[in-house]
């Protein structure tokens, strides 16, 4: 059921105004402060969510609050949150022996960076994970970006070790490892094969950007 439309200019303030409070906690170098913001934030939508038959921002109605606090809030301020996911990002990469450009790639893939993203089938967060996966990875929350991404990053790992292959490591990512056991290779499923170019050409794309800006 949508909130009463007054009670929307209530929600965009509250969330502009913690997600302004991230600029501090990066100035500072204090990761585990714009974590604890970024859950804060979740905390507060996260008992309205409702799946939904697309990727969308939980929480309330689609279009507003916190997602559409997020769309009207500065560039500075958008800048900032999708800067402590990419900390996030490169931590639990380095930590675990994956390339924080593959990993980077993924979270665009599968939602944007959006931590609030849920599928149509019920993946949710940044490398949307399907509660079942997320439960025997021990992510006690997919909405939360270091839970999340650590858990992401550990089951990719886990493919790619199987496999040999980054290729069919997203493949089964995607697809799930028994359909690329059963095909003997990548499924022939066009949103798979789809899946895997897409990550491949943005995983490249990151490198270039990052050897560019060394």
């Amino acid at each position: 059921m949508d909130e009463p439309e007054a009670s929307y200019p209530l929600w965009f303030s509250v969330g502009t105004i913690i997600i302004a409070g991230f600029d501090r906690a990066v100035h500072t170098g204090n990761i585990q402060s714009i974590l604890q913001r970024i859950q804060s934030i979740q905390d507060r939508f996260q008992p309205l969510h409702k799946p939904a038959g697309h990727l969308q921002t939980s929480g309330l109605p689609e279009g507003k609050g916190f997602g559409n606090a997020l769309e009207k809030a500065s560039t500075s301020d958008t800048s900032t949150l999708r800067g402590a996911i990419e900390q996030v990002i490169q931590k639990q990469a380095l930590d675990q022996g994956m390339d924080p450009n593959l990993i980077r790639a993924v979270v665009q893939t599968e939602s944007a960076f959006n931590p609030q993203a849920v599928s149509s089938a019920g993946a949710r967060g940044l490398m949307q994970l399907m509660p079942g996966t997320a439960n025997e990875l021990g992510v006690l929350n997919s909405f939360n970006p270091e839970q999340n991404i650590k858990g992401g990053t550990q089951y990719l790992k886990g493919l790619v070790n199987k496999y040999q292959s980054v290729p069919l490591a997203l493949a089964a990512y995607n697809a799930g490892p028994g359909n690329v056991d059963r095909h003997g290779g990548i499924p022939p499923y066009q949103e798979t094969q789809q899946y895997v170019k897409r990550v491949m050409n943005l995983h490249q794309q990151f490198a270039l950007q990052q050897g560019g800006a060394e």
